[in-house]
């Protein structure tokens, strides 16, 4: 059992950004995964929300699009060998 702050430590070893990428790729290339990467960009880019809502509304939907763009980041840069 781990006591105070530590449980917040990642015990597993980052793995280098471009093999990250290429799990991406791996991850997004199926049926599956272009299935559930059509869905997340459908409803979170094509998604736009009234004059009327609130800052946290709207701060909301960006944190999802920023998450989303580096999605695609990562793939891309996977299928590019970057």
């Amino acid at each position: 059992m781990k006591f105070g702050w530590s449980f917040l430590e990642n015990s597993q070893p980052t793995p280098a950004p471009d093999e990250l990428a290429k799990s991406f790729v791996r991850c997004f290339s199926s049926s599956d995964g272009k299935q559930v990467l059509n869905y997340l960009c459908d409803q979170i880019k094509n998604r736009f929300l009234p004059a009327t809502a609130s800052t946290n509304e709207l701060w909301f939907l960006e944190g999802k699009r920023a998450l989303l763009a580096q999605i695609e980041h990562l793939i891309n840069k996977g299928k590019k060998g970057e």
